[in-house]
């Protein structure tokens, strides 16, 4: 204290920052996901007298208020949990609540645009402007009774969300942690600590799930709509992503082709043709353009001028035992993990 007020402080309490950093040495957090050995078929254990874990107490807490989720009440022995993953939830569920708050001002349309501009940072420095408000948290606003949001003038904004968070518009992303955690509630503590650590890289160098999420929170947008109208939705998706891609090679080739095709082309541009491309197969069902797939594989990646349908052509399919064969192998050589590329090149005519 002396050296405080030698440089010029003057509270009579001692800050409360020489505790937190100088005076007490901070613990660290060696508690992942709860203080009893991983298991790979039990939850986390009960932290309240009623048999609740923390998970279940988090979202009753949230569903009660923001109050309950700030004062950690009903912990046995009041000895809150320490772990990594239920700090980590609750400070989530809090912002969820003052996401909720920022969306609600928002809807309401009376803050200025720079006014909602600084609605969620935080300032660097709390209590040292003079000439700040009372309460510079970003929490501050959910205290505030606002008619104009709740049509209530003594029901807080905190209060308006937590009685109906499960509707509004602006607290979707609260209802969507609540549910969230009903569905982690149960699992084993191996199985949370894996989505804890793939969950930890998503928020620090995994850009490629920023950008994957953003394309599929822009598709959920767009079938959210349809989905409660209709009961529409997506029934079989897929991606694929392409490896080792180079520019190609060959050159392409003029094509000649029949007049009568041509006269659909017109123009000066001519029509041409990369000679290294198999190009499409037509058929009829997935059966067949699965075989037909496997065998123009092997027929191009061995046919040479002297044994194609017509030499200095594309390679055509036709109807040799040897194809059939391969086609017949196939299936053997993938159920037992075998290279697929192996029958192919060693059979195919």
């Amino acid at each position: 204290m002396q050296l405080l007020q030698s440089l010029g402080y003057t509270g009579g309490q001692r800050p409360p920052l020489l505790d937190q950093f100088f005076i007490k040495t901070a613990t660290l957090i060696d508690t992942v996901i709860d203080d009893r050995a991983s298991s790979e078929s039990t939850p986390v254990r009960s932290y309240t007298d009623d048999g609740r874990n923390y998970l279940q107490w988090l979202g009753d807490a949230a569903k009660t208020s923001l109050d309950a989720l700030q004062q950690e009440q009903g912990f046995s022995g009041d000895q809150t949990p320490q772990a990594l993953l239920y700090l980590l939830l609750r400070h989530a569920l809090m912002l969820g609540y003052n996401d909720a708050s920022y969306g609600l001002y928002r809807s309401a349309g009376f803050l200025t645009a720079e006014q909602l501009a600084a609605f969620k940072p935080e300032p660097a420095f709390v209590h040292v402007d003079a000439a700040a408000a009372p309460s510079e948290s970003r929490f501050a606003k959910l205290y505030t009774a606002e008619p104009r949001i709740t049509s209530s003038p003594n029901q807080l904004v905190s209060d308006y969300v937590t009685a109906n968070y499960a509707t509004l518009p602006e607290s979707a992303t609260l209802a969507g942690q609540i549910a969230a955690l009903a569905l982690l509630q149960d699992l084993p503590t191996s199985a949370l600590e894996r989505l804890l650590a793939e969950h930890v890289d998503t928020c620090s160098y995994r850009l490629d799930s920023w950008l994957l999420g953003l394309a599929a929170l822009r598709l959920e947008t767009m079938r959210l709509p349809a989905r409660q109208e209709k009961g529409l939705g997506t029934y079989l998706g897929a991606y694929a992503w392409l490896e080792d891609v180079r520019p190609a090679t060959s050159l392409s080739q003029p094509v000649n082709i029949p007049p009568a095709v041509a006269a659909n082309f017109p123009g000066p541009t001519s029509i041409t043709s990369d000679p290294t491309n198999g190009g499409y197969i037509a058929a009829p069902s997935l059966s067949q353009a699965k075989t037909a797939a496997v065998l123009r594989s092997g027929y191009l990646d061995n046919a040479t001028n002297s044994n194609r349908s017509d030499p200095g052509d594309q390679p055509v399919l036709g109807p040799r035992p040897t194809r059939a064969l391969v086609a017949r192998w196939h299936p053997q050589w993938t159920e037992s993990r075998r290279a697929v590329g192996l029958p192919l090149r060693a059979r195919a005519a």
